[in-house]
């Protein structure tokens, strides 16, 4: 996993953050605290990525990747919770059960019709939604 950063040139520099060493679920408490903040880590787990770009007093960089539900592949997030250590959002439709996709097309389907808004999912996401469970 890399960050990137615009340089003072064409180019970018990268950072490494960490190679990727195994996937890990999400404990009973990290999920809990990700849903007191709102988010909604899916079944698959998480990424973990070890051994990055040395930091600060020497400690390797280390990252965790969270998927979540999403209509397409996305990065949404990246923050520092602690010096040298990343934590990253993504949402991809691979992160979705079909229950928890087909509630949030219709929060998204009830919100469009209050604002008055046309909601148009994609044709992928129709058939999948169209799919017997």
């Amino acid at each position: 996993m890399r960050q990137g950063s615009p340089g003072g040139r064409a180019s970018r520099q990268q950072t490494l953050l960490g190679n990727f060493t195994r996937w890990e679920p999400v404990s009973g408490e990290r999920a809990s605290q990700l849903a007191r903040a709102g988010r909604t880590p899916s079944e698959l787990g998480t990424m973990r990525f070890e051994g990055g770009a040395a930091c600060g007093g020497g400690a390797a960089r280390r990252a965790t990747l969270y998927f979540e539900c999403g209509e397409q592949d996305a990065l949404l997030e990246v923050t520092e919770p602690e010096t040298c250590v990343y934590e990253a959002w993504m949402s991809t439709p691979l992160a979705c059960s079909l229950a928890l996709l087909r509630e949030k097309v219709a929060t998204l389907e009830e919100a469009s019709a209050a604002a008055s808004l046309e909601f148009r999912p994609s044709d992928e996401l129709r058939a999948l939604l169209a799919a017997p469970e």
